[in-house]
């Protein structure tokens, strides 16, 4: 997502047009999305993303009246959530689960949330991946790029931190890291497979400082919401 000023008067326009055909519901959620852009432009974007796809979706909305008009608004609206292009096949949506971590750093003392994925039976549920922001109780859970992916595990490379910072407008994004300890394999080596806690004290890098940080806590995604913190689906993913 790049332009949010030009998301909103997309938005905008594709409102008045579903309010003219007699969609109002749809040009009521327009409306909020539009007005949530200002305080949580990523949170607009996820949901705005699931509106396509599936029975009773955005895009099989039909107008009174065929509009050409609509109809590249409603392409731009998905391109502008999420950069790919619009002919493309919508990806199927995956479902995430797991719990929120407490994590604090042995160098700096800062205590930030991360995600543990469950375990699921698909085996394409490797790879997930979770970004914590530097500055407030939020995290968002997203799919790097298979390239992404491997030039990561290569040797840390941030090209998948950087995409998220850049898509979302997000510069104060980490992503989750975990080390392996020496007696894992080689020292301060990071990968982006599902970092969950298990037996052996894993080691994550600090969001801020980059220094070694443990699981001090766990609760339920619904508890860290509860107690103001937030946490973001990205791409194709939902809880």
């Amino acid at each position: 997502m790049t332009d949010v000023k030009r998301m909103r008067a997309v938005l905008l326009r594709m409102a008045d047009l579903l309010r003219r055909s007699g969609h109002g519901g749809w040009a009521e959620a327009l409306d909020m999305q539009r007005a949530e852009l200002s305080r949580d432009a990523l949170a607009a974007a996820a949901a705005i993303r699931c509106w396509y796809g599936g029975t009773g979706g955005l895009d099989r909305v039909a107008l009174d009246h065929p509009d050409a008009e609509f109809e590249a608004l409603r392409d731009e609206l998905l391109y502008l959530c999420d950069p790919s292009p619009v002919d493309a096949p919508i990806p199927p949506l995956r479902r995430v689960e797991g719990t929120v971590v407490r994590l604090r750093c042995g160098r700096c003392a800062t205590d930030f949330p991360g995600f543990a994925f469950a375990d699921q039976a698909d085996p394409e549920a490797d790879g997930l991946a979770c970004a914590a922001s530097r500055e407030a109780d939020e995290l968002v859970l997203a799919e790097p790029e298979p390239e992404e992916q491997s030039a990561w595990r290569a040797g840390g490379d941030l090209r998948f931190a950087r995409r998220l910072a850049e898509e979302y407008g997000r510069p104060d994004l980490r992503v989750q890291r975990r080390r392996e300890r020496a007696s894992e394999g080689r020292m301060g080596a990071i990968s982006l497979r599902r970092a969950r806690p298990v037996p052996g004290a894993p080691v994550f890098a600090c969001v801020r400082c980059d220094g070694e940080s443990r699981v001090v806590g766990e609760l339920s995604v619904e508890e860290f919401e509860a107690a103001g913190g937030r946490v973001h689906t990205a791409g194709g993913l939902y809880r």
